[in-house]
């Protein structure tokens, strides 16, 4: 396709990972331990890139290598005009070439964005070790979504023994202080908990975005994106626009707020029916190369890069890519009509 423009690309660089989030598909395998899903929370439903990576046997063997990524960003930049590569997972500091990884995106020329939840960073002791752990990455974005020590290790670390568990937020706060100090920009994404007609839940999640929101205003952090998470209500009755607006209405300082939805970032939140790579969509890859068509469709499919990518076939591997956007272009977003089809879903973030 001529003139296709793919800006923005997002790589689950690897599906480990130390937390077990209550509204995370991860969580959910580790405790049923291979048996078939189920929800863990009454929120939520399930929600994490790697949704697909669980379902794949042999996984190890199909890993992509750095001179893998190093074939794919050069074939997108050239290709595509790719800008941006966000990495994530799991959480994409625990795969072990991570800042390998991170140097090819950047001497392709984009800028490269890594999303944690903060752990594996407290194993860095000082600017150095800090450096050997991030590279030259352009932007960190560290998952906050409480600033109670308590509360967090109850729906972030319940697998952790609590006395242990309770303590990790406090290090992870005076961590982002330390990191932020340095030449990394850091924003914040946090996990906003559906509150529905409950006027108590609404106080509650403001009380705890403002106490997150100032946090940030202390240590110079200038962005925040919250986050709703695909619940069932929530599906049938979006509500992370009207809640920014509330959070934006009672904090006036100089911060940027962000809505953002789990199942569709692009299509539902901007009111369009369809959703492709040129209107600003993302392509999506997983650490075995393969891409998935899209976020909400119920007939969850992949289109799988992984043999174009280790022939080194760029023709074969563009034609894959221009195939997903056709994919996409041709079909009307599901969310739009969820309402009125009542209709239930598995969705992923």
């Amino acid at each position: 396709m001529k003139n296709l423009t793919i800006k923005d690309v997002r790589v689950a660089l690897t599906d480990k990972c130390d937390y077990s989030c209550i509204y995370c598909n991860i969580y959910t395998n580790k405790i049923t331990e291979g048996k078939p899903a189920r929800i863990m929370s009454k929120y939520y439903i399930v929600g994490n890139e790697s949704y697909g990576l669980l379902k794949k046997p042999n996984k190890n063997k199909k890993r992509l290598t750095v001179r893998d990524y190093k074939f794919i960003f050069s074939s997108l930049r050239i290709n595509f005009k790719t800008e941006d590569i966000t990495f994530s997972g799991g959480d994409p500091l625990l795969h072990p070439r991570f800042k390998e990884v991170v140097e090819v995106a950047r001497k392709e020329g984009m800028r490269t964005t890594a999303i944690t939840k903060g752990l594996p960073l407290l194993g860095t002791k000082n600017e150095k070790e800090i450096k050997n752990k991030l590279g030259n990455l352009s932007r960190l974005i560290i998952s906050i979504d409480t600033t109670n020590p308590i509360k967090y290790a109850r729906e972030n670390l319940p697998l952790m023994k609590f006395s242990e568990a309770k303590k990790i937020l406090p290090q992870i706060l005076k961590k982002i202080k330390t990191i932020n100090k340095k030449d990394y920009n850091i924003e914040v994404n946090s996990v906003i908990k559906p509150y529905y007609n409950s006027k108590t839940i609404l106080k509650e999640n403001l009380e705890e975005t403002n106490k997150i929101i100032n946090f940030c205003l202390k240590n110079s952090i200038k962005k925040i994106k919250l986050i709703e998470i695909d619940s069932l209500e929530s599906l049938k009755r979006p509500y992370i626009e009207k809640y920014v607006k509330k959070i934006k209405a009672s904090n006036k300082n100089n911060i940027k707020i962000y809505p953002h939805r789990t199942h569709c970032p692009e299509s539902s939140v901007k009111k369009v029916k369809k959703c492709r790579f040129s209107q600003g969509g993302e392509l999506n890859i997983d650490f075995m190369g393969r891409s998935f068509l899209c976020q909400k469709n119920e007939l969850f499919k992949f289109v799988d890069l992984h043999e174009s990518i280790k022939e080194r076939d760029e023709k074969k591997f563009i034609n894959k890519i221009i195939k997903i956007n056709n994919n996409i272009e041709e079909q009307k977003c599901k969310m739009i009509n969820y309402e009125r089809k009542q209709k239930t879903s598995t969705y992923l973030a």
